[in-house]
């Protein structure tokens, strides 16, 4: 194996290895060195980011959709403690986990803490994405 050679791009201040594999390293370490950036070329993977924003749009009509239906079982039964979470986190929180709470009730306040909790992180990475695809198109 040839010894590798190594110089100094002055203008970046990056060191060139000019014994790198073919490849992901050559051409990763050829388009660092690019000064004006020409080489920095990348898929953007567009029909990929909207398909996958589809998804999570489906992903979170679909958590709505349970959230209604419990909303409407909800108004059926009327129990305190349920009146009681649907206007305190914390109390929605504590209810859920409450082993004074008949198991029943109990249950129900587990499967709808738990479903709240589903789509806080679903919408929080949809957001997530929409803020980046956001950033992304204004960049073009």
């Amino acid at each position: 194996m040839a010894p590798k050679t190594t110089r100094k791009d002055p203008e970046k201040g990056v060191t060139w290895n000019e014994n790198l594999l073919k490849g992901f390293p050559m051409t990763a370490a050829f388009m660092a060195r690019d000064q004006d950036s020409f080489a920095m070329i990348f898929r953007r993977f567009d029909t990929l980011t909207a398909r996958s924003l589809l998804y999570r749009q489906s992903q979170i009509a679909i958590l709505e959709a349970k959230l209604k239906k419990k909303d409407e079982e909800d108004s059926v039964v009327l129990s305190e403690q349920l009146v009681i979470s649907a206007a305190s986190w914390e109390d929605f929180e504590n209810y859920s986990t409450d082993p004074d709470i008949p198991e029943p009730l109990r249950h129900m306040l587990k499967e709808r803490f738990a479903l709240a909790l589903e789509i806080q992180k679903a919408l929080k990475e949809y957001r997530m994405y929409m803020d980046l695809e956001r950033i992304r198109q204004e960049l073009r």
